[in-house]
Parts: structure tokens; sequence; C-alpha cells
């Protein structure tokens, strides 16, 4: 294994979590390194299955006073991540006005983590 990467998958979104966890197995198989799955809100039974099929770890956390953007930034440095990926939240024009960018707010609280986007459709 390369102790150098870590790889994190992020589950917002129940519709898009098989193609994010499977992407990201399939990138910590290319790399030979851990995959972490993040499910913010609630792990489904199938996203345990594929976490084992690519011997991931599954962490489940529940936004209580924390933004989604401040849980995946700390669960990152308690796991010394090196990539994330995640799609993209669904944000309307207002939201992003009156609470900003999603990724901006992400990208506030990391730093030296690469972050990759899967698109919430395939071509």
């Amino acid at each position: 294994m390369n102790n150098s990467e870590k790889i994190m998958v992020c589950i917002n979104q129940p519709a898009n979590a098989d193609r994010l966890i499977r992407r990201g197995g399939h990138l910590a198989t290319l790399l030979q390194c851990p995959l972490l799955i993040l499910s913010v809100d609630d792990g489904s039974p199938n996203w345990i299955t594929l976490a084992e099929q690519y011997k991931a770890i599954l962490l489940t956390q529940f936004p209580r006073s924390s933004s989604i953007t401040e849980i995946i930034a700390d669960t990152a440095k308690q796991h010394d991540i090196t990539q994330i990926i995640l799609d993209c939240p669904d944000q309307t024009r207002w939201q992003i006005i009156w609470q900003g960018s999603f990724f901006s707010s992400l990208l506030k609280h990391i730093k030296d983590i690469d972050i990759h986007v899967v698109s919430a459709t395939q071509s």
C-alpha cells in the first residue's frame, strides 16, 4: 500500500453514492492506497457492501452544529486524507448568494488536499 496517499469519498446525495464509491475505489486500487467513505447523514446498507468490496472504512457523521464542509474538513484532517472525491451539491443561485458556495466554504477549511468533483450525470 502507498501510505503517502489516502482517498476519502464524501456522500451527501444517495442517488450518486454508488458512482462516487466506485470512482473512489477504482482510484484507490490504482494508487494502492487506503479508501475512506464518509456518509454525511445516513449510511445505506448497499454502501456497506461497496465499502467491503473496496476494503474501505465507512464512517457516518450527522450534521448537528457543524456544517457539512466542516465535517468533511475535520474528518479529512483526522485521517490525513490527501484526496477527496465528491459530487456537485444541489445549490440554487439564491443559496449561493446568501450562504456562499459549497466549494468556497470547503476550500476555506482544507489546505493541501486535492478535490475531485464527479459529475452528477454520466455523459
